[in-house]
């Protein structure tokens, strides 16, 4: 055996673990709306563990191929989550990107303790799932390699498959067959492998039970929160008797009142092409006394064509790639009006329809809803941050009523409280951000179905109580927001439901759900979720705090464009001003710049791994040829190939263990000579010296591989010599 056959097992069992780490993530599909979160996951993971694969190949050290492999994964995680305000990556790694990697995950962790599952990914939440994994091959891949204990790492290895296995029951089986046959065969390769591993005290053991604890604590968060969908109180109960198999919506919506008896009736099914609707909408609202919502009709009434683009401003053409295509089967609901999500669409029904442009609603003519089936495709992409920059100041666009605030309540107090909370939001979408973030603060509010309102004045009287349910919180925003002089309503409909076995999605009763819409006058009515994410889910993408940042670049960039290529006509046309909505495109061509980035990334790690497997051929090639260096463990493996079959020691057994069992051995027989047990010893020493220490030692006098050869023959000599007198002894004692 010569020290090929020794390495190579252990960069395979490297790629191995990287491997069965890397099928570990697609167990948490299940938490998670996209796949597109597994690229950087694999070139993190792939790339560090190329890098502490070629580590292992030069160093015998236990600790430092981890620690090249923990900055091999930061160099890694800069370009792939690090922007600047520019919005270009982040390639070296200076204090100010690893200060903005370290907010990056610091923003990832609390978007997955206040998010539900299956939660959109953002590059935040990629960024902490790309630390959790990466974390979890480093510390498999040193229990394993360095310690030799390849079955305690099984517990770190299978810590992520927890989440799935206990909470969604929904496990990805293939994928969890080629994580254990992984496991497997990384146990087989440590079995016939000879380790460099001493006796296994308390300190591996407490680093075992830590690394799988601290896997399963960075794992686990998103999972945590999984179970809050289905669990939302109706605004109505089902129509009629407790066997009715229909519902409505109530627009009864009064904030003194607790929420009603819950109610699990399914109201609609659904399938989608691509991600789920954030919401569905019903109907508008706009007039509020103080304490309840009174809805006024609409006046802007069209028919509706498939072709339409249903929304109430006319927005740049989509592309079709952007597009989502929704089929929908209404199977308990018994309304007036279709469920349409909260994203610009174009409907396909096969009833008489009119389109209520100022209410944004789908109204049927001449029949209910129940049973229906239609389909729709919606343009997530329409609504962007770069349209809603332009948004200070009161509109001319809507009816003033949606700037009005009711007599019963303390608008001045509320004012002062909104300018506190919004203080420093110099736009309309930065102020809207704030209201939304500090209503959704679990710190500050609580979400409860159960109210004690007692006044005319809800709102103060929510702001003090700082309980309730969907609608005081969005009643609130649409107050606060109305004080800075932003239009705002009130959208009433449903939640995206729950996913099924067979990939549909049911809606039921208890979905049921109010938003706050803010006008935009890019944009038109943008939905905001103020309430709570363990009830509502996750915020529109559009309403963080990275988007207002993202739409100021933007306006920033716009203001320059007017400044170096000034228009001629101060009053564009609709035509020039729909063709001045070009550069939002761009941020799409922007975004695939991204993708063709870090796929770069990606295919530079593979590009990587290629050269080191071929690299470790071409070294195995040399040490068939006898090319390769004479290493001590080289010589050690030779004297335990060609020593008496009685004093070849176990491969688990460390260089001291060893050279003491071959002196006991001899002992049985004839104690060893002075000189064999000093070549012996001397033997030991070297081969302890190249496998433990950090850096082998360069020191003046160490041994040739002459002389280390010349240890070995006097052993080996002399065990033969034992043996035989052994062997001698037994047949005379027959």
């Amino acid at each position: 055996m010569n020290s090929a056959s020794r390495t190579a097992p252990r960069w395979l069992m490297t790629a191995l673990l990287a491997t069965a780490v890397c099928l570990g993530a697609l167990g948490l599909s299940a938490f998670l709306e996209e796949r597109g979160w597994m690229t950087p996951i694999v070139g993190v993971v792939g790339i560090t563990a190329v890098a502490v694969a070629t580590a292992r190949t030069w160093v015998t050290s236990r600790a430092l191929p981890t620690m090249i492999g923990v900055l091999t994964a930061i160099a890694v995680m800069l370009p792939t989550f690090v922007r600047d305000d520019s919005g270009a990556r982040a390639w070296l790694p200076t204090p100010d990107a690893l200060a903005a990697l370290g907010d990056t995950v610091a923003a990832g962790v609390n978007y997955s303790a206040s998010t539900v599952a299956p939660a959109p990914v953002t590059p935040e939440l990629a960024a902490i799932l790309a630390i959790g994994f990466v974390m979890v091959f480093l510390v498999a891949e040193n229990l394993t390699v360095s310690w030799g204990l390849a079955g305690t790492a099984g517990f770190v290895i299978f810590a992520p498959w927890l989440a799935p296995i206990i909470l969604s029951h929904d496990v990805p089986f293939l994928a969890l067959l080629g994580a254990l046959a992984c496991w497997l065969a990384v146990l087989g390769l440590a079995h016939r492998t000879t380790m460099s591993t001493p006796p296994v005290g308390v300190a591996p053991v407490m680093t075992a039970s830590v690394g799988a604890a601290l896997a399963a604590i960075l794992i686990m968060p998103l999972a945590l929160v999984s179970p809050a969908w289905g669990g939302l109180p109706t605004l109505d109960g089902p129509v009629g008797s407790s066997t009715t198999t229909v519902t409505r919506l109530s627009l009864d919506l009064d904030l003194r009142t607790s929420l009603g008896e819950r109610s699990s009736l399914p109201v609609m099914e659904y399938d989608t092409s691509g991600a789920r609707p954030d919401a569905f909408k019903l109907h508008s609202l706009s007039s509020f006394d103080g304490a309840a919502w009174q809805r006024t009709p609409g006046t802007e009434q069209s028919t509706v064509s498939t072709t339409d683009i249903l929304w109430p401003l006319e927005l740049p053409a989509p592309e079709e790639a952007s597009s989502v295509r929704v089929d929908v089967s209404l199977v308990g609901l018994s309304e007036d009006n279709i469920p349409l999500p909260t994203t610009p669409r174009a409907v396909d029904i096969p009833a008489m329809v009119n389109y209520v442009r100022d209410l944004d609603e789908v109204q049927l003519q001449g029949q209910e809803s129940v049973g229906l089936e239609y389909s729709f495709e919606m343009y997530p992409s329409m609504v962007e941050p770069a349209l809603l920059v332009d948004g200070n100041g009161s509109s001319t666009v809507v009816d003033e009523s949606f700037l009005a605030l009711p007599d019963a309540m303390d608008a001045a107090l509320l004012t002062q409280y909104t300018q506190d909370v919004t203080a420093g939001a110099e736009t309309r979408l930065a102020q809207a951000v704030a209201i939304q973030d500090h209503l959704r603060d679990t710190m500050e509010f609580t979400y409860s179905p159960d109210v004690s309102v007692q006044s005319d004045d809800a709102v103060g009287d929510f702001l003090e109580s700082r309980t309730g349910y969907c609608v005081q919180f969005a009643t609130t925003m649409i107050m606060m927001s109305r004080t800075l002089d932003i239009p705002a309503r009130l959208a009433v409909g449903y939640l995206p439901g729950t996913l099924q076995d067979d990939g549909t999605y049911v809606v039921e009763a208890t979905d049921a759900h109010a938003w706050p819409e803010l006008w935009f006058p890019q944009a038109g009515w943008v939905r905001f979720e103020p309430t709570p994410a363990v009830q509502s889910g996750t915020a529109p993408r559009y309403s963080t705090v990275d988007s207002v940042d993202e739409a100021a670049r933007a306006e920033a960039f716009q203001q320059l464009d007017e400044e170096v290529f000034p228009t001629a006509d101060a009053n564009p046309s609709p035509q020039e001003t729909s063709e001045t909505a070009a550069p939002v495109a761009q941020d799409g061509d922007t975004t695939k710049s991204g993708r063709w980035e870090q796929w770069a990334v990606v295919a530079a790690g593979s590009v990587a791994v290629l050269m080191t497997v071929w690299w470790l051929a071409v070294r195995r090639q040399r040490s068939r040829t006898g090319l390769e260096e004479i290493t001590p463990d080289v010589i050690w493996t030779e004297l335990h190939q060609a020593l008496p079959e009685p004093f070849r020691w176990a491969d688990a057994m460390t260089p001291r263990e060893a050279a003491g069992h071959v002196v006991a051995v001899a002992a049985r027989e004839t104690p060893m000579s002075p000189q064999a047990r000093g070549s012996l010893t001397s033997l030991m020493q070297c081969v302890e010296d190249f496998r433990y220490a950090a850096v082998p030692s360069e020191v003046e006098g160490t041994p040739s591989q002459t002389v280390m050869r010349e240890w070995s023959a006097v052993v080996v000599q002399e065990a033969r010599a034992i043996n035989k007198g052994a062997r001698a002894t037994a047949r005379k004692s027959r």
